[in-house]
């Protein structure tokens, strides 16, 4: 790619993430724990369809696992945004471990708005929506990209005023 003209990376807010992840593995740990100290102290079958003790215990260890595995993915993920004369560079890390690259020859508008994350897309993340698909951290500002081939993406920003001044530096601003 030629010369970089602007760069983004963005993270979840620990202060935001960190005590929702810790409140929600405690809660399924302690569901888990209780079910074991149910079955297997209290000589009580847990559920419906008990499982063996050592069905039971395998099973909730690998789901504190899994668990602990999407609190990991949740701590890292990382939407970087690189833009140049020549294209667009976004990745997601860890979903979206490659570059992508969106030429603006196959763009037909590109343009920095504000938008509703939970209405539009449902939320933050890798999203879909009735105005296509959105890779955002945070906020509700973003780079709508608008393609020929009539697909939408949009990228989520913290630099709504650097990304306009780029945009309108390079003469891509088309709404």
């Amino acid at each position: 790619m030629s010369e970089l003209t602007f760069t983004e990376e963005q993270w979840f807010s620990k202060k935001m993430v960190l005590p929702l992840i810790i409140l929600f593995t405690a809660l399924i740990a302690g569901f888990l724990c209780w079910g074991i100290v149910q079955q297997l102290l209290f000589g009580k079958p847990f559920g419906n369809h008990p499982e063996s003790n050592t069905s039971l215990l395998i099973t909730n260890i690998l789901i504190f696992i899994f668990i602990l595995v999407m609190d990991w993915l949740l701590l890292k993920v990382k939407l970087v945004t690189e833009i140049n004369r020549d294209a667009i560079r976004y990745r997601f890390y860890p979903f979206i471990l490659r570059d992508r690259f969106i030429y603006w020859q196959d763009i037909e508008k590109a343009y920095v708005r504000q938008y509703k994350p939970m209405i539009e897309y449902g939320g933050w993340g890798i999203r879909y929506g009735f105005n296509g698909k959105a890779l955002n951290i945070k906020g509700n500002k973003g780079l709508q990209l608008e393609l020929k081939n009539g697909k939408k993406l949009l990228l989520g920003t913290q630099k709504p005023e650097e990304l306009e001044e780029l945009l309108r530096t390079l003469g891509k601003e088309r709404h």
